[in-house]
């Protein structure tokens, strides 16, 4: 183990199984550093591993564990899975994010429309550079500037429920019983 958590992680497609059967730690053989729930993904979600990575592991070297302090670096499966990506994984959270994008901005037109009655205009233009909107009455800001700085949290959980939503309808491996 080169490293434990301080909870355990979860399936990112969201199949059910129990979080703790996806581990709290990334292994290693020195060499090659992964997240204990690998083979989880590999088996359930048919998820293809670096060619380079099976040779590794099918040579059967022997290897020792780093210092415990001596950093990793992840930019190897960052680049290899930005290369690997499937096209329809791709354009599919590329469409659960637009989707989730377009709600978010259509309900934000409504609550900025709802704030703009409760609060009302004033005859101050909103000091955003180049903001043509009223400034909210009391305040120097418009509607949509105001909800843009309290609401980019609610933005943000928007569009991770809707990825989370995209990748459970993603189906499991066919040979597998769940």
């Amino acid at each position: 183990m080169l490293e434990r958590y301080r909870g355990y992680s979860w399936c990112r497609f969201s199949c059910g199984i129990a979080d703790s059967n996806m581990g709290s730690g990334d292994l290693t053989d020195g060499t090659w550093v992964w997240p204990e729930g690998l083979a989880h993904y590999v088996e359930v979600h048919n998820v293809v591993l670096p060619q380079e990575f099976i040779d590794h592991v099918l040579a059967g070297a022997s290897f020792t564990m780093p210092v415990e302090s001596e950093p990793y670096d992840d930019e190897y499966w960052i680049k290899w899975c930005s290369r690997h990506r499937s096209r329809h994984i791709k354009d599919g959270i590329n469409d659960a994010v637009t989707r989730a994008d377009t709600e978010f901005s259509t309900s934000k037109a409504t609550r900025m429309e709802a704030l703009e009655r409760e609060r009302g205009l004033s005859n101050e233009r909103c000091i955003w550079a180049q903001c043509s909107r009223l400034a909210l009455v009391g305040t120097r800001i418009c509607a949509q500037h105001h909800i843009d700085q309290t609401e980019g949290a609610l933005a943000s959980r928007n569009r991770h429920m809707a990825l989370r939503a995209y990748l459970k309808q993603m189906p499991v491996s066919p040979d597998k019983v769940r």
